[in-house]
């Protein structure tokens, strides 16, 4: 296997550290470092998410590699962008600790360019699906208080729509 798998090797799930209950999904950027919302560390780490970056340690799993591995990792000391009130922000990067996970690769990544309609996917772990679920959609132009960065979706899943995955999360 190599770095341009498509497997789901590069799925990230945050776990709580006293409970292990999943709090969200993130994705591998590179071999030791992670994105996700600042939200999922928040829900981690019992932290505010529209504060300061938090200094504990989160646990994470990966669960398609061959042996489900899972690593402690840390915000990136530029890695916080807090949650606002105007829904923006809301991003961390994280750094595992550990070195590499065997068996786990990012995904190869490219620009979207202009929003415009084109079909997408997401992935995450809304409450009472641990395991994770997909959700379609298509991307159909700008929308949000930031018109500028944001793009409307309009849901076409067959299974649980986005607005179900929002509403359960």
């Amino acid at each position: 296997m190599d770095s341009t798998s498509t497997s789901g090797t590069w799925h990230v799930r945050f776990l709580h550290p006293d409970t292990r209950a999943v709090c969200g999904a993130g994705i591998l950027l590179t071999d030791r470092h992670v994105l996700t919302c600042a939200h999922v560390v928040g829900q981690a780490l019992d932290h505010d998410p529209g504060g300061p970056r938090p200094e504990g340690r989160v646990l994470v799993d990966f669960p398609a590699t061959p042996e489900v591995s899972s690593r402690w990792a840390r915000v990136a000391q530029d890695g916080w962008v807090r949650k606002r009130d105007d829904e923006g922000g809301d991003l961390a990067v994280l750094v595992l600790e550990g070195g590499q996970v065997r068996g786990a690769f990012p995904p190869r990544l490219a620009r979207c360019g202009t929003p415009g309609r084109r079909n997408v996917k997401a992935f995450g772990h809304p409450q009472g699906f641990s395991g994770g679920v997909w959700a379609v959609a298509e991307l159909i132009g700008a929308g949000g208080s930031h018109l500028n960065g944001f793009s409307s979706m309009d849901s076409r899943s067959g299974g649980l729509s986005c607005r179900d995955i929002a509403a359960l999360a």
